[in-house]
């Protein structure tokens, strides 16, 4: 027993897997939160275990759990490479569908969009505010530089959307995006 958390060895194809299981074992916040979670089910215990024995878990037992957790998906299990995004992604919705009541787990993964519209009738102008919230699987896959997206949405000029009697237009701003993200973009430095 090594009696604080140890570091993962990738076995086999599961770097993507490994990244993000250390990255969630070193989070504050998702420990405290997780160990909350009521599990059901043998995959519930799977992930129950792996959660919450780490500090005091053998290397070799934990690579064993590794290779249990990753059993959830069956294209981890033919050893398709993914990236660590999709992985985090099936793995909380893993957490969700074997979990026996609603946690909050989610909300740490969330970004916060604050969307300002403004219209124009020719008289008065009208200011609706809306905030959207979305996860990694609604930013477009095809973006290589996730941070480079976010930076883009979050410096978006004021948006015309049509100009003509009826002016309206939008203002679009990121207003939380989780220091998680850090992790996944491999960048060094995160302005909070």
């Amino acid at each position: 027993m090594l009696g604080h958390k140890i570091g993962i060895r990738n076995t086999g194809n599961s770097c993507f897997a490994a990244s993000i299981l250390q990255m969630l074992l070193n989070l504050p916040k998702f420990q405290q939160e997780i160990v909350k979670v009521h599990f059901k089910g043998e995959t519930g215990k799977i992930l129950h275990q792996f959660f919450t024995s780490v500090e005091t878990i053998t290397k070799d037992d934990l690579e064993n759990l590794l290779i249990k957790v990753m059993k959830f998906d069956e294209s981890i299990e033919n050893l398709q490479q993914k990236d660590p995004h999709e992985f985090l992604l099936e793995l909380l919705e893993c957490i969700n569908t074997n979990s026996e009541d609603n946690n909050e787990i989610y909300k740490m993964f969330l970004i916060e969009k604050l969307i300002t519209t403004y219209c124009y009738n020719g008289m008065e102008e009208e200011e609706n505010t809306a905030i959207e919230k979305f996860i990694f699987e609604n930013i477009n896959p095809n973006i290589g530089d996730l941070q480079s997206h976010i930076d883009k949405v979050a410096s978006a000029q004021h948006l015309f959307i049509n100009e003509g009697p009826e002016r309206i237009s939008q203002n679009i701003r990121i207003i939380k995006s989780p220091s998680i993200l850090l992790f996944l973009i491999r960048r060094t430095e995160f302005d909070d």
